[in-house]
């Protein structure tokens, strides 16, 4: 399973803060991050935090995300036509 959060990382410091943080609580998952650097407001100016691993749940991803005061949810899968 694969999933797709929009973070507001500000920085590589505070993206590893927090995948190490997730680590802590779900070891065996890959966990990838894309720093977007705009000056656009959170949603346009978003980073990503890509999760891939068998067992793990999305909420409480998202719970220890916003524990450390980061803006986070699924990004969802959208057609553009």
């Amino acid at each position: 399973m694969t999933e797709v959060f929009i973070t507001n990382f500000e920085n590589q410091n505070q993206a590893d803060k927090v995948a190490n943080s997730i680590l802590s609580n779900y070891s065996d998952i890959k966990i990838n991050t894309d720093l977007n650097e705009t000056e656009l407001p959170f949603h346009c100016r978003h980073t990503i935090l890509r999760i891939e691993g068998e067992n793990f749940n999305s909420d409480e991803i998202n719970s220890t995300v916003n524990r450390l005061r980061i803006k986070c949810q699924v990004l969802e899968d959208k057609i553009c036509l």
